[in-house]
């Protein structure tokens, strides 16, 4: 797990959030083959939207992101980088206070 995931994850906890609840989160890329990179991320069930003022696709699912559940989908998304030749930059997510 990468330090930037730990980063996000150490944020939801101090608004209360596990990560265990799906909720909507985003993946952002820039450069690349982003029309193959699109095409995997729909494959994998991702929802895709194009940056219109960047070269870049967005992944979009509804999903956990807790360490155990999110980890396989941080490596996919490393992954993908480098095989698209894309410039991962990062996630993000909607808070979900465990009640």
């Amino acid at each position: 797990m990468s330090a930037a995931d730990d980063e996000i994850r150490n944020a939801l906890l101090d608004h209360g959030d596990d990560g265990r609840t799906p909720r909507h989160t985003l993946f952002f890329f820039y450069d690349g083959d982003i029309e193959a990179l699109e095409a995997a991320g729909r494959a994998e069930g991702f929802a895709t939207r194009r940056m219109l003022e960047h070269s870049g696709l967005i992944l979009e699912k509804t999903m956990a992101v807790d360490a155990d559940r999110f980890e396989a989908v941080s490596a996919m998304m490393d992954a993908w980088a480098e095989r698209f030749s894309s410039e991962f930059d990062g996630w993000e997510c909607e808070v979900q206070a465990n009640g």
